[in-house]
């Protein structure tokens, strides 16, 4: 990419210009490269499981791969994959998620990549639920974004978000709210009726809620954490973003996937 290309991806809010060069170098990712390879050594930098990807998933890919089964699909990925998630997600939220509405990405990092290109334009902010993983932070500067955190509190009760707070950060340049439940790193759980609040302050205002929710089943009180698809309706400015990573061990398999309103597919076919 030449100067001209970089400088054109943006200008921040207050005149400060944002290229991909000037973007923030994650240190997690230094720790985890110090560490890998390292027999004795706990890995506790990526939220990965301590577990290889259990033998059926690896043997059914062994299996797709002798089968010859290595060429281009369809953007939004095999349309059997998208069932079978939509059925997933269906049992657990308990309400129908429509297969039309489900894309397979490469990765949940590159899924939110993706939503902040089609959503973040230069100079709009997105309110984040903080602490969070920094490489979501990026995904906003990278396009010129200014991220703004609703930082979490602790007290006797745990960890808890000031929804007040959050709520008085947005203005008019605000395009999205981002929250990550359960939480990186805190271990924080959304309350489906703070989620219910969220959603109907941006329904109010017509901007998005964007949920990262790739460590729902790391749940200690129930089958699954709570969700924003269960008290969403389909036409609502709602992307959920989940990974197979964490629940199935599949972390260097590179595999996400997003639950979009029907009028964003479009959309995000074009990009992926």
């Amino acid at each position: 990419m030449n100067e001209l290309q970089q400088n054109s991806l943006v200008s921040g809010p207050a005149g400060a210009r944002m290229t991909t060069e000037s973007l923030g170098v994650s240190l997690i990712r230094e720790v985890g490269n110090a560490g890998m390879g390292i027999d004795d050594v706990v890995a506790l930098w990526y939220g990965e499981p301590d577990m290889p990807t259990p033998d059926y998933i690896c043997q059914a890919a062994a299996a797709s791969l002798a089968r010859g089964e290595t060429f281009y699909t369809e953007n939004f990925g095999i349309d059997e994959s998208r069932q079978t998630l939509s059925a997933y997600m269906s049992d657990l939220c308990g309400r129908h998620i429509d297969t039309e509405r489900v894309a397979v990405t490469a990765s949940s990092m590159s899924a939110t990549n993706l939503m902040q290109q089609v959503l973040t334009n230069p100079g709009d902010n997105v309110i984040i639920s903080a602490p969070i993983w920094p490489n979501l932070i990026e995904t906003i500067r990278i396009m010129g974004g200014e991220p703004r955190f609703a930082w979490l509190q602790f007290g006797n009760q745990g960890w808890s978000l000031d929804l007040d707070q959050m709520f008085a950060m947005v203005d008019g340049r605000t395009r999205a709210i981002m929250i990550n439940s359960p939480s990186n790193p805190t271990g924080w759980v959304m309350s489906l009726e703070d989620m219910r609040a969220v959603l109907d302050f941006c329904r109010e205002r017509d901007f998005w809620v964007l949920s990262d929710e790739v460590y729902a089943r790391m749940y200690y009180t129930g089958r699954v954490a709570p969700s924003f698809l269960e008290i969403a309706e389909p036409d609502d400015k709602l992307v959920v973003v989940n990974s197979f990573s964490k629940s199935w061990c599949m972390t260097g398999w590179r595999l996400g996937w997003l639950t979009c309103p029907p009028a964003l597919m479009p959309t995000l076919e074009k990009m992926i």
